[in-house]
C-alpha cells in the first residue's frame, strides 16, 4: 500500500499517514511501514513515534509517500512530476532484489486530496506502460482545483470554479486529451477497484477544499455524514474517517451507521457500520465485499510515452516558482541552466538534470536544440543517462549523445537509443554544455526532450530524409 499526503503549506509530512500505516498494521498484526526519499527513491525505516513498534519483518509494505516539499510549490506540473517519480520508483522496487519489494500485482494506492491526483497518475502509467495495474485505488476527498470547487454529480457534468491554472490546481494533468482535460482525477479502466469518498460545503473557501464525485469508481458522497452538531465532516476529516474503519476506535456522532451492512448502489450518500465501510473492503481489510463500481463510465488511458507526454515537462512549458520547476528540480533533478518559456537556456559550464523517470521499452530520447552562440567553435551539448538514485551533479554514467557546437544554426532534433538494461527501468537524464562559466550569454536553447517508439525511427520524425529510402517496393 502507498499512502499519499495532498497539499502541506509546512513542506512536512503530516502524523496522519504515519497513524494510518500504525493503525493497519496493528490490524494485520504484521507489516512494514517505510517512508519515501523523494530526493533518492529509496525506502527509509520510518522513524516517526507511531512506528515505535517492533518493525517487522514479513507482511504488507506500507509506504508513506513524500513529496511535501513540492506540494506546496507554486507553479503547474509538480503533482504529475512526483507521479512520474514514484512510478519510476515503485518500478526499481518491484524488481529489487532486497527487502523491502512492492509487487505491482496487490498495489493499493491511498491518496488524500492532491495526494489522489498524483495516484491516479500512477495507475495511468501502469495501465499505459503494460504492468500490473494497481489491484485498488483509494481516493479521500479528491481535490485538484487548488480552490473550492461546486460539484455536480450528473454524469461527467462537473461545475467548476474559483480554479487557476498555474497555481496549485491540477488540472493540466491530462492536458493531451481534450476530452478529460479538466480534470486532475480520474477512474481508469484498468483499474482493480476504486473507491472515492468525497464531501462538499463543511467551511468557505480555502479554510475546506470541496472533494468530487469521480465517473467510474465506487462513491460515497460524505457530505451530510455527521449529526449538524460539530460533528461533520470536512476535508481533513475523511482521511480520519478512513482511518477509524481501520482502527474500529470511538467515531464522533453520526460517522457511522450501526447494522447497515448491505452496500448501496455507487453514489449512496449515507455510510455504512464501521466494520463493513472502508478499509474493510480492501484486500488487507478482507472482511466484506466492495461496493459496487461503475466500470462503463471508467475513462480509458489514452496516455503513451512518446514526445511530451513520457518526461515531464519536457517541452519547458510548466513554469514554477522561483528557481523551481516541474520534472527538473525535484525527485533528483537540478542543476545551473535556466527551464522555462519554452526552452531550457544554457550557457558554457551549465548543467540540469530532469528527475527520475520510466524509460519505456522500444524508444529513442529524442532532444531537439538550436545554437545561438557557438563561441569559438569547438564546445558540444553532452546528453548523460544514469541510474535512477545517481545523486544530483553525478548523472553521467552513459553519455548518450555529443552534440557539436560549431556555428549557429536553426532548431534541429536528434535521437539516441537506450540501452536494452536501461529499458523498462528507472532512470535520470542530465543535459550539459561543459567547460568553464564565462559571461553570462545564452549559448544554446533546448527546446524539447521526450520519448520517440522506434516505430517511427525512421528519419521522418527529425526531419532527417538520409535514412529514407528511394527503392519501390
Amino acid at each position: 500500500m502507498v499512502i499519499t499526503h495532498g497539499f502541506s503549506l509546512s513542506g512536512t509530512l503530516a502524523d496522519w499517514m504515519f497513524d494510518l500505516a500504525d493503525a493497519i498494521r496493528d490490524r494485520l498484526g504484521t507489516g512494514r511501514i517505510v517512508v519515501y526519499d523523494p530526493g533518492s527513491g529509496a525506502l527509509l525505516p520510518c522513524a516517526h513515534p507511531a512506528c515505535d513498534d517492533p518493525p517487522g519483518t514479513s507482511g504488507p509494505v506500507l509506504v508513506v509517500m513524500d513529496w511535501a516539499e513540492q506540494s506546496n510549490d507554486l507553479g503547474s506540473g509538480f503533482s504529475e512530476a512526483a507521479a512520474e517519480a514514484l512510478f519510476a520508483d515503485l518500478v526499481e522496487w518491484s524488481l529489487a532484489d532486497a527487502d523491502p519489494r512492492v509487487d505491482l500485482a496487490r498495489l493499493h494506492l491511498v491518496g488524500h486530496s492532491r495526494g489522489a491526483v498524483v495516484n491516479g497518475e500512477v495507475a495511468e502509467r501502469l495501465i499505459a506502460a503494460g504492468l500490473p495495474a494497481p489491484a485498488q485505488m483509494t481516493t479521500l476527498d479528491p481535490h485538484d482545483t487548488g480552490g473550492n470547487r461546486s460539484a455536480q454529480a450528473s454524469g461527467v457534468e462537473l461545475a467548476i470554479y474559483g480554479a487557476v491554472r498555474g497555481g496549485l490546481d491540477d488540472l493540466d494533468v491530462n492536458q493531451e486529451h481534450p476530452e478529460y482535460s479538466d480534470r486532475g482525477v480520474v477512474s481508469w479502466s484498468g483499474l482493480g477497484y476504486h473507491d472515492n469518498f468525497w464531501r462538499t460545503g463543511c467551511l468557505p473557501g480555502f479554510l475546506d477544499p470541496d472533494g468530487i464525485f469521480l465517473d467510474g469508481a465506487m462513491n460515497f458522497d460524505m457530505t451530510t455524514v455527521g449529526d449538524g452538531q460539530g460533528n461533520d465532516i470536512c476535508h481533513s476529516d475523511v482521511h480520519g474517517w478512513y482511518a477509524l474503519t481501520v482502527s474500529g476506535g470511538p467515531a464522533p456522532a453520526g460517522w457511522f451507521n450501526p447494522g447497515i451492512v448491505g452496500c448501496a448502489v455507487s453514489g449512496r450518500d449515507a455510510p455504512l457500520d464501521q466494520t463493513v465501510d472502508g478499509f474493510n473492503s480492501s484486500e488487507l481489510g478482507g472482511t466484506v465485499p466492495p461496493c459496487p463500481t461503475d466500470p462503463p463510465n471508467q475513462q480509458t488511458v489514452l496516455f503513451d510515452f512518446t514526445l511530451r507526454e513520457g518526461l515531464v515537462n519536457g517541452a519547458f512549458e510548466r513554469v514554477g516558482s522561483g528557481s523551481s520547476d516541474a520534472g527538473w528540480s525535484y525527485a533528483g533533478g537540478g542543476g545551473t541552466a535556466t527551464v522555462g518559456s519554452g526552452e531550457m537556456m544554457l550557457d558554457t559550464g551549465d548543467f540540469r538534470e530532469h528527475g527520475r523517470f520510466y524509460v519505456p521499452p522500444d524508444h529513442l530520447l529524442r532532444v531537439c536544440y538550436r545554437v545561438e552562440d557557438p563561441g569559438d567553435g569547438d564546445g558540444s551539448l553532452a546528453v548523460s543517462s544514469c541510474a535512477a538514485a545517481t545523486p544530483l551533479g553525478s548523472c553521467i554514467d552513459r553519455q548518450m549523445l555529443t552534440l557539436p557546437i560549431e556555428e549557429a544554426s536553426a532548431s534541429r532534433c536528434v535521437e539516441a537509443s537506450f540501452l536494452a538494461e536501461e529499458q523498462g527501468r528507472g532512470a535520470r537524464l542530465r543535459i550539459e554544455l561543459p567547460g568553464r562559466r564565462g559571461p553570462s550569454t545564452v549559448d544554446v536553447r533546448v527546446e524539447e526532450v521526450g520519448f520517440l517508439a522506434t516505430l517511427f525511427a525512421d528519419g521522418f520524425e527529425s526531419g532527417d530524409s538520409s535514412a529514407w529510402s528511394v527503392a519501390t517496393p
